[in-house]
């Protein structure tokens, strides 16, 4: 006898410009997860709805639909603050078994081979756990390169400390200059390949938000100088990127800089270093998934 596949309609909301509903991190694992079709539709007739919030119709499915509804938060937002239900986010919280810890640097690797993310899974092992091997030309590096568009208070200051210490290229809208990296990131890589350092702060500071920076800061085969709490050692190696926290002061930073790049040594060890102690796996998404959509489906 013939075995039917589950068939699952799902909607999303309020994602984020050029997100493919078919060919996403959620889509392709709960394919995966639980053996499925997914068909793509409107909040009412789903069979689970996944929102965020980078538009303006997400209260009305949190609202309407709560039930079967999914929140997917790519920012430094507390996902209780806005359900109930479940959610997918940066918090090391779960939230009474509700929410799932999935940092948007997953995003990063592209999982099931279709094109998405920075690095294939076949290279990510080599780019991201295995320590650097080879060359590094040094000597034929500029000093650093920042890319960003919000010009938070903290990350225009390090930028200033920097510019006192030798050439800063800036790309991004408060430079005038803003190229889109959501099309490819390959891109923004290759412009900063040949740079010593990646000046690339987060925006806020939180517990377990930890985004895409340093990932594409090593993957370009620069130092990251990234601003993140102590726990940040959870998801990286401490070693191969330089934390702002780190430093009493600016000034501090700014004197560590200047000794660090007064030993080529020194620099290289920064470089060389592996940003993940192993490779990452989807196993418990996976196990979320099937509890979380089993539940929602088991409602209706």
């Amino acid at each position: 006898m013939a075995v039917t596949m589950l068939n699952i309609n799902l909607s999303f909301t309020d994602f984020w410009e050029g997100h493919d509903p078919l060919n996403n991190i959620i889509t392709n694992s709960l394919r995966y997860a639980l053996n499925c079709d997914v068909t793509i539709t409107s909040p009412s007739e789903a069979d689970v709805c996944f929102v965020t919030v980078y538009g303006h119709s997400f209260n009305h499915v949190l609202t309407n639909f709560r039930q079967k509804t999914i929140l997917w938060l790519g920012e430094n937002i507390r996902p209780n603050t806005m359900t109930d239900g479940f959610s997918i986010s940066f918090d090391f919280h779960s939230y009474g078994g509700k929410n799932f810890r999935l940092p948007l640097w997953f995003s990063e690797i592209d999982w099931f081979g279709t094109g998405l993310g920075v690095v294939d899974l076949d290279l990510a092992f080599t780019k991201l756990v295995e320590p650097h091997s080879g060359s590094l030309d040094l000597l034929d590096r500029e000093f650093c390169i920042t890319i960003f568009n919000n010009p938070e208070g903290t990350r225009l200051e390090a930028l200033r400390i920097l510019q006192g210490i030798d050439k800063v290229t800036c790309y991004g809208r408060p430079f005038g200059n803003w190229f889109p990296t959501h099309e490819t990131y390959q891109d923004k890589l290759a412009r900063m390949s040949g740079y010593i350092f990646n000046l690339c702060p987060e925006n806020s500071l939180y517990p377990g938000y930890y985004t895409e920076k340093c990932i594409h800061a090593k993957l370009a085969g620069s130092i990251p100088i990234y601003m993140a709490d102590h726990y940040v050692r959870h998801d990286f190696n401490p070693k191969s990127f330089l934390n702002l926290n780190d430093h009493l002061s600016l000034d501090h930073f700014s004197h560590f800089i200047r000794s660090l790049m007064s030993s080529k040594d020194s620099l290289e060890e920064y470089i060389k270093q592996p940003l993940l102690y192993r490779m990452p796996s989807l196993d418990l998404f996976y196990d979320f998934l099937r509890l979380s959509i089993y539940s929602i489906l088991s409602t209706r």
